[in-house]
């Protein structure tokens, strides 16, 4: 898979910008299961719903739409 050759970052080489922005993702799901652990009251569909939607919308902003 390449990498877009969009992405918003000046100055920052386009592969380690993509390296970046998937470890941010990575960061984020992890610290919303570390939450959800601890609110299990919560249903699975409700924290990835929330996950999902963070991402897609963030990268969608990141690509203009």
């Amino acid at each position: 898979m390449s990498a877009p050759d969009d992405l918003p970052f000046d100055g920052i080489p386009q592969e380690r910008a993509v390296r970046m922005v998937a470890k941010v993702s990575q960061e984020a799901v992890q610290g919303l299961a570390e939450w959800w652990f601890e609110h299990r009251d919560v249903p699975r569909e409700q924290v990835t719903e929330v996950a999902f939607t963070t991402l897609w919308d963030g990268a969608a902003g990141m690509l203009g739409g």
